[in-house]
């Protein structure tokens, strides 16, 4: 499970992985070179089986007892942040993807008003794309209505439901994630739970799906999600919004808007997906993870 602290943290950083070897070391190592509060990070195996789990075990024996390593069956990242939240010693929780990387300065501007105003969490609202210039990442960012640099609109409101970072005892409190969601389960609600304030300037950098097959699989894990917790009204409409006569429709709509042909591709691509995983959330019970 990893070595222990004598001294205990301020802050625990829980970093769930999944087959991310492309990605986990440069993650991994941004979040160690925080400078600022005390640390522990808290990186879960969700049963990989590309090898990640060894990039982790090489920096933790570099790390001096600041990285711990966790494992668990295949369960998704909401139940791999419950599982390191319990063990976690740190005040406050901060919640970092795989696939990001943590600016200098992340870290201390992300947690700074929860000890110094009282909130209970905050998120980040800068969070930008690391891999702006691939063209699948383009499109994906075009897709979703957003400049190819950015994850999140720029006016992102003030508050979210979607924690960056929290106090640990309000984490717990209301029960962590909603493992059981896939899609938002990052999402978090309670009594008395204030919602999590969007600080401007706690940069994140975040890939984007960079080729056919990790918009499949972002695309169908998507519908998946959405399928298994949806009301009938909800999955009626998702149908409606990615059925192919539509899609054909929007996808010809959206390459004349970006000036592209890809872009009708990559729509055609996504809408796909997000069916096959609609049909296999409702219909064979397909899990989100």
């Amino acid at each position: 499970m990893g070595n222990s602290r004598a001294a205990r943290p301020l802050v625990s950083v829980i970093i769930p992985y999944y087959n991310e070897a492309e990605h986990l070391s440069a993650c991994l190592r941004s979040v160690l070179a925080q400078r600022g509060p005390s640390i522990e990070v808290l990186a879960v195996d969700d049963g990989s089986t590309d090898g990640s789990d060894l990039i982790a075990a090489a920096l933790a024996r570099r790390a001096g007892g600041r990285l711990r390593l966790f494992s668990q069956d295949h369960q998704g990242p909401g139940a791999a942040r419950n599982l390191a939240a319990r063990a976690a010693r740190g005040r406050v929780l901060a919640f970092v993807d795989a696939d990001m990387t943590a600016a200098p300065g992340y870290l201390r501007r992300i947690i700074a008003p929860i000890f110094m105003d009282g909130e209970d969490g905050t998120c980040a609202a800068d969070e930008m794309v690391a891999n702006p210039l691939n063209r699948w990442s383009r499109a994906w960012s075009l897709a979703h209505r957003l400049p190819p640099e950015r994850r999140l609109p720029l006016d992102l409101p003030e508050r979210s439901d979607v924690y960056r970072a929290i106090r640990r005892d309000r984490f717990l409190s209301v029960g962590g994630n909603r493992a059981e969601r896939g899609v938002g389960e990052d999402k978090m609600e309670g009594p008395g739970l204030r919602r999590a304030l969007c600080v401007r300037g706690a940069l994140l950098y975040h890939a984007n799906p960079a080729s056919a097959g990790e918009v499949w699989l972002s695309a169908r894990w998507y519908g998946r999600g959405r399928a298994g917790w949806a009301g009938s009204a909800t999955y009626v409409r998702l149908l409606w919004t990615h059925n192919p006569l539509r899609s054909v429709t929007a996808a010809l709509w959206a390459g004349w808007r970006d000036r592209s042909v890809f872009s009708v591709f990559f729509k055609l691509w996504f809408d796909m997906a997000v069916l096959v995983g609609l049909w296999q959330g409702k219909w064979l019970k397909l899990k989100a993870r």
